[in-house]
């Protein structure tokens, strides 16, 4: 069997089947606190290309963090006990989260103190331009999306000033959570989607795959209704042209971790077409669109017209 082909049934296999499987159990309410499932789920990616490459004795799993599978396992280890044991979740779900603050601090000063292009911040000049529109985008995103509801509670607008400006921090104790996205999806599976398909579809077929990894929470932490799943696809194909263009840009996987832990700490204040109240559906609809025809626009970015630079992005 064919090298690459391999590792990818090897990503496939980790990304997809661990996270299908526990979303049985997540789905069925029984065994899995939809906590402990997303704290396993997200470390699922970066893992399975780890596995891959060493199954294959490729050189460049030194560019993944050990780190990051192994809090994997250690999730997994939690969630085989709380199975198992019936243990109190609470004591559980509270050691993830201390042990994910300490884990990804401890991972951001050893990559501080690597090689160049290891840093966190490498080349992020490049891209503080885009990085400062995006923050002001998501920003004006929720604020419209709270606009509803100001005259009832006009202390919303202080919470999302404060996760503004708690955005860095929030990455700093939890930034192993996207990273563990962000090297399998794209560190790994992008170059090869784009090299595939081509720099554009590439990165769309990469946002429709993304979002489809999301499944077992469709149904159970998001409660999506029917209608609502194309807008969750459209905003994964969307956000990922942004993160590809940041990729591409840099060809490094920290700042596009930074920018996913900004999606997600923005996202609090907005609906992003999910469980809206059935008085407003078509004003957030309009709030929704605005949003996903934003980062749809980076797609016109010469990174993504520039064929050579494809050729130049370098794999995990």
């Amino acid at each position: 069997m064919n090298k690459k082909i391999s590792e990818l049934s090897i990503f496939f296999l980790v990304t997809y089947g661990i996270n299908y499987l526990l979303g049985i159990l997540l789905l069925r309410n029984a065994f899995l606190n939809p906590n402990l499932f997303m704290g396993e789920m997200v470390l699922l990616p970066a893992s399975g290309v780890f596995l891959a490459k060493r199954y294959s004795h490729d050189d460049k799993i030194e560019s993944i963090p050990s780190v990051i599978p192994g809090f994997c396992m250690f999730y997994g280890i939690i969630i085989i006990i709380k199975i198992i044991t019936g243990i109190n979740e609470s004591r559980i779900l509270l050691l993830g989260e201390y042990a994910t603050i300490v884990v990804s601090i401890i991972l951001l000063v050893r990559q501080t103190r690597g090689r160049n292009e290891n840093k966190p911040f490498y080349k992020f000049e490049l891209v503080h331009k885009d990085f400062v529109l995006f923050i002001v985008i998501m920003t004006g995103k929720a604020f419209l999306d709270m606009l509803p509801y100001l005259k009832e509670n006009n202390t919303m607008i202080f919470g999302l000033i404060g996760n503004v400006l708690m955005i860095a921090f929030i990455f700093i104790g939890s930034g192993i959570r996207v990273l563990g996205e962000e090297y399998g999806w794209r560190g790994d599976l992008q170059p090869i989607m784009q090299k595939k398909f081509g720099k554009r579809a590439g990165v769309i077929l990469l946002g429709i795959l993304w979002e489809y990894w999301h499944i077992p929470l469709w149904f159970t932490v998001y409660d999506l209704k029917l209608w609502e799943i194309p807008f969750r696809i459209l905003l994964a194909i969307s956000f990922s042209i942004f993160l590809g263009y940041v990729y591409m840009r840099t060809n490094n996987v920290w700042l596009c971790g930074l920018a996913h832990s900004a999606f997600d700490t923005m996202s609090h204040y907005g609906t992003q077409g999910v469980n809206v109240e059935d008085k407003n559906i078509g004003y957030h609809i309009i709030i929704v669109l605005f949003l996903i025809l934003s980062l749809s626009l980076f797609i016109l970015k010469k990174e993504y017209q520039n064929i050579k630079r494809t050729d130049e992005i370098i794999s995990l």
